[in-house]
């Protein structure tokens, strides 16, 4: 599943549109608010982020997702009408995977966004699950296990674990 924020409704609902008719799975949300929520329910498999947007910058949405251990490794990249060299340059160190100037080619993004979900699938399966021993982690699940036997833990217990 991917997540786009774009303030922009024709932008937005076309390129949703556009990448679920290339059987892409994608979402689209109009501000931060909205995004912050569906993150809470479902850890995306990538996210496509406007950089100016009406609420919050593309930019502070990337730190916070690049900030969060659930999120940290979910590929992202920015599409917007920022077109600078030194637009591309901050956000590519600052943690973008991928850079993509308004406007754009449908089928280009496209072609990017299963590029992305390659990469980020490599990246899920390696850090998924954590064994040690009878002991398995789930991080994305939030789960436990010792010898099987599932381990019930507050929130706070498994992000000291």
């Amino acid at each position: 599943m991917i997540y786009y924020v774009e303030d922009d409704d024709n932008i937005r609902d076309l390129t949703v549109y556009a990448l679920r008719k290339q059987g892409i799975e994608a979402e689209g949300f109009s501000c931060d608010g909205e995004f912050k929520a569906a993150v809470a329910r479902r850890v995306p498999d990538a996210v496509l982020l406007d950089i100016m947007l009406p609420d919050t910058d593309g930019l502070a949405i990337m730190r916070r997702l690049r900030a969060d251990h659930l999120t940290e490794t979910v590929p992202i990249m920015m599409l917007t009408a920022k077109d600078t060299e030194l637009d591309k340059v901050m956000a590519l160190d600052g943690g973008a995977d991928d850079y993509l100037t308004k406007p754009f080619s449908l089928m280009e993004l496209a072609s990017r966004c299963r590029a992305l979900l390659r990469r980020g699938g490599m990246v899920k399966q390696a850090s998924d699950v954590l064994s040690v021993g009878d002991i398995v982690l789930s991080p994305s699940h939030r789960e436990v296990t010792v010898s099987g036997e599932p381990l019930k833990l507050t929130l706070r217990e498994f992000d000291l674990l």
